[in-house]
C-alpha cells in the first residue's frame, strides 16, 4: 500500500481523502468533522506541502480543543478511543486495522507473551480507562515489547496527570504514529 503524493491527496474528493486519513489515523467521524470536513482557515490543507505538515496541523488543531470547559471532550474521547487497546487479544477488543496489526506485531511475538503479561495489559487498560473516562491508552509502540508498554502504563497510572494532560499525551502519540505510518507507506 502506498500513499498518493501529497499534491494528489489535496486534489482528491473528500471521500478519498477520508480513506487516506483512515490509514494514517484510526477511523472516527469526529476526527473528520474537526479536520477535513471543517470549512475554516484553521484547517486549510491547500496551504500545506506534505503529509507531515498535515499531521502537524491535525496535532495543533486537536490540541487547541483541549480546554477546561470540556466543550470538545466527547469528540476528543471518540478520536482517541478509536485506537486499539495495546496488547489486548482480538477476542477482547475485535479486529485491528491492518497497520495496527503490523505495529502491534512485536507485542505478540516476544518471549514476554505469557498469560500473566496478557492479563496485566488487560487490567492496566481497564484501570487506565477507568481513571481517564472516555480515553484509551495510546502510545507509539515503535518495536517496544510488552514489558516496556506495561512500565509506561504503570507510570502514567501512578501519575497525577489530569484528563486534559492525558488527552494531550494521547493526541501527540496518535500523531507520532501517523508520522511513522507516512514514513513506512
Amino acid at each position: 500500500m502506498a500513499l498518493p503524493s501529497f499534491t494528489e491527496f489535496k486534489a482528491l474528493s473528500l471521500e478519498e481523502q477520508i480513506k487516506i486519513f483512515d490509514i494514517l489515523f484510526e477511523h472516527t467521524d469526529s476526527l473528520i468533522d474537526l479536520t477535513l470536513s471543517k470549512d475554516s482557515e484553521s484547517f486549510d490543507i491547500s496551504k500545506l506541502n506534505s503529509y507531515n505538515e498535515l499531521i502537524e496541523l491535525v496535532r495543533v488543531n486537536l490540541s487547541t480543543l483541549i480546554t477546561d470547559d470540556d466543550q470538545y471532550k466527547s469528540e476528543l474521547s471518540n478520536i482517541i478511543a478509536a485506537h486499539p487497546k495495546l496488547g489486548v487479544p482480538k477476542e477482547v477488543q475485535g479486529e485491528l486495522s491492518e497497520l495496527s496489526k503490523l505495529e502491534q506485531k512485536n507485542l505478540n511475538n516476544t518471549k514476554n507473551n505469557t498469560a500473566e503479561i496478557k492479563e496485566a495489559l488487560i487490567r492496566l487498560n481497564d484501570e487506565y480507562e477507568s481513571k481517564y473516562k472516555g480515553l484509551r491508552f495510546v502510545c507509539f509502540v515503535n518495536g517496544r515489547d510488552r514489558q516496556e508498554i506495561i512500565g509506561e502504563m504503570e507510570e502514567i497510572l501512578k501519575s497525577n496527570n489530569t484528563w486534559n494532560q492525558e488527552a494531550s499525551r494521547a493526541i501527540n502519540a496518535m500523531c507520532d504514529i501517523a508520522l511513522d505510518r507516512v514514513k513506512k507507506l
